[in-house]
């Protein structure tokens, strides 16, 4: 399941169990999506739970809105956004340094 969908669905289950605790919101937004594996929306490559709760984290008031307004293209457009993000930082990281040679 793409880290957006995942989310958009975190966020239908945490306004409908209002009051209840993260995880408890977790555990049941698992139950609903099937207990999914999880995917990057920009590269198709996995991400772990931790993966995709950061993005929320990290992007957390422009998500709210854009969910607070259903506009999923929005939400998932800021999430594909960080991800990308994300994605460079990771290649430049990888890349080697200017004048190291490739080993």
């Amino acid at each position: 399941m793409k880290a957006s969908e995942y989310l958009w669905l975190y966020c239908e289950t945490m306004e409908e169990l209002e009051g209840a605790s993260p995880e408890q919101v977790k555990g049941e937004t698992n139950l609903r999506a099937g207990y999914p594996t999880f995917e990057s929306d920009t590269t198709g490559e996995p991400l772990d739970e931790q993966d995709v709760f950061s993005l929320l984290g990290r992007n957390e008031a422009e998500l709210w809105e854009a969910f607070g307004d259903g506009d999923k293209e929005r939400f998932a457009a800021i999430v594909a956004g960080q991800q990308t993000s994300d994605d460079q930082y990771h290649a430049d990281q990888e890349a080697p340094a200017d004048g190291e040679a490739d080993t």
